[in-house]
């Protein structure tokens, strides 16, 4: 396994496209992952011979030694087509939103997201992943100076019995979880 390509997405995260013989490009559900060394990535993309993730730049060292890969992993998210939805995300989980708004965008389903992190650009991740400029409502939400708000999904004001699809850290889930709306979510794992 090599490491093919870096793009800086902002001061914490980087797009990895990793190079594998057995990598085989094939098509698979949103959210689904790619488990290196025991750790989890959530997979934006995939060519043959080649995959892409979204991950912690302090995380790009434990690539450099690969003895281990399974791929792909997990169920990815299941009811993709489901409406109304919203993503939410947190940090490395922008991997996941990639491919589940490329698929829903091209299924004519409008999806609200909002990417929590600390520092993503949203000029250098719409230059890494084309297929964001597509999306109609999508906010990046810096948390390095503004923290996250109690409800994550205040910033987007969701359309009432809104699905969610979530890909992120467990504090972020866990405040979806006690927001009053009780939002119906659903996870990539």
């Amino acid at each position: 396994m090599t490491i093919k390509n870096i793009v800086e997405l902002g001061p914490n995260y980087k797009k990895v496209t990793l190079c594998h013989p057995n990598f085989l490009g094939e098509e698979h559900n949103p959210g689904k992952c790619a488990k290196i060394n025991g750790k989890w990535f959530v997979i934006a993309g995939s060519r043959k011979n080649e995959i892409d993730v979204v991950i912690q730049s302090k995380a790009l060292e434990e690539l450099a030694s690969i003895n281990e890969i399974n791929y792909p992993v997990g169920p990815g998210y299941q009811f993709l087509w489901i409406n109304p939805a919203i993503l939410v995300t947190g940090g490395s989980g922008l991997g996941a939103a990639v491919r589940l708004l490329e698929q829903r965008n091209e299924g004519g389903l409008k999806t609200s997201a909002i990417i929590y992190s600390k520092g993503i650009s949203v000029e250098l991740a719409i230059k890494a992943f084309p297929s964001l400029k597509e999306v109609n409502n999508i906010i990046f939400w810096d948390t390095t100076h503004k923290g996250r708000p109690k409800n994550p999904l205040d910033p987007i004001d969701p359309v009432k019995n809104s699905h969610v699809f979530f890909a992120g850290p467990k504090s972020l889930h866990e405040a979806l979880k006690r927001d009053p709306r009780r939002p119906d979510i659903h996870l990539n794992f």
